[in-house]
């Protein structure tokens, strides 16, 4: 609470922190109150700031370009503890993992619409994932932007996780923006480069018997239960890294990171319906948020925390006017333009 009571008491002194980022930590500080306190006073303050920060995350990246990389993996890591509640014991998600129960839970949640039957760890997971769904579709319409792929790594991690507990991911089901996913996946196999992507069902590693070389993100996703078992065993053993270099963003990591997106992409395929992956054509789909959209069901905005009303159309070019500069993209990184 030493972080966010001052943020949600309101602007009593001046700040250094950015509007954006404010904002950011008044959902998050709001959702924590809901999700662990069951305490929902800030649940207007809630709607107001998660609106306002979707409304203004597009050109935030933009203009942020290169500083985003980092501060991408770590709203990433942020919105996906929310998802789980912060450790919450009631959590929906967490409830699920732990009975491993498969049904689908999609239709029990608009049964009953009695709001007041809902437990606070339910309103706040649902809370959670309508913003996490926004951004991630805000996000995910950067379609050739080499600096949110941290944050899609992140959640596509998550979505793995998930993905081994299908009672879990069926809260995800017409919610989470999968036809966004799958088209950014098809984008990064088509406009990736020269370099050869891993087919098989081995995680990526370094080419010619190299040392592993973690990503800035890997470092911060250790210790995070949705990350358990991803990694190789061995794949923090270099010892040669220095702290202040595990955090380095290096040219190659761009390459590195369409790799293991596209193998984290067909994982998830192989394991359910969210995403559908095609060897012979290298193409992605999402057929369950075809099937919703051709039967008029609650997109993401609908549970309101955004005042209801449907998050701006990003930029889909490499980058935004604003961000057009020397540092738009990484030294040597390939150029996703057409």
């Amino acid at each position: 609470m030493t972080l966010f009571d001052p943020i949600l008491a309101g602007p009593t002194q001046p700040s250094r922190l950015s509007q954006i980022d404010t904002q950011f930590i008044q959902v998050h500080g709001a959702l924590f109150y809901l999700a662990v306190l069951e305490n929902g006073k800030f649940l207007p303050l809630l709607a107001k700031a998660a609106g306002s920060y979707h409304t203004s995350l597009d050109g935030h990246i933009g203009r942020t370009t290169r500083r985003w990389l980092e501060l991408g993996y770590h709203q990433a890591i942020s919105d996906c503890c929310a998802l789980f509640g912060y450790g919450a014991e009631e959590n929906p998600l967490t409830a699920a993992i732990r009975t491993d129960h498969s049904e689908d839970h999609s239709n029990s949640e608009r049964e009953g619409g009695d709001t007041t039957s809902v437990s606070p760890a339910k309103q706040a997971f649902d809370l959670a994932l309508s913003f996490v769904a926004q951004t991630a579709s805000i996000v995910l319409q950067r379609l050739r932007d080499p600096n949110v792929l941290p944050y899609i790594h992140v959640m596509l991690v998550c979505l793995l996780f998930l993905s081994d507990h299908p009672g879990a991911m069926a809260y995800l089901e017409g919610k989470f923006p999968f036809r966004l996913l799958s088209l950014h996946l098809n984008t990064l196999l088509s406009k990736g480069g020269p370099f050869p992507l891993p087919e098989g069902p081995t995680f990526p590693r370094p080419d010619k018997g190299d040392a592993p070389r973690p990503l800035p993100e890997d470092h911060a996703l250790r210790g995070l239960t949705f990350a358990e078992g991803y990694h190789p065993s061995d794949w923090f053993s270099n010892d040669k890294t220095d702290e202040e270099e595990r955090y380095f963003e290096l040219p190659s990591m761009v390459d590195e990171r369409i790799r293991r997106i596209s193998f984290i992409g067909r994982c998830i395929a192989e394991k359910g319906r969210w995403l559908m992956y095609d060897g012979g054509t290298r193409h992605f789909s999402a057929p369950l948020d075809e099937i919703s959209a051709s039967h008029g069901a609650d997109g993401p905005e609908s549970t309101g925390i955004a005042g209801g009303t449907n998050p701006p159309t990003p930029s889909t070019l490499s980058m935004t006017e604003e961000s057009q500069g020397d540092d738009e993209l990484l030294p040597d990184a390939p150029n996703y333009s057409e």
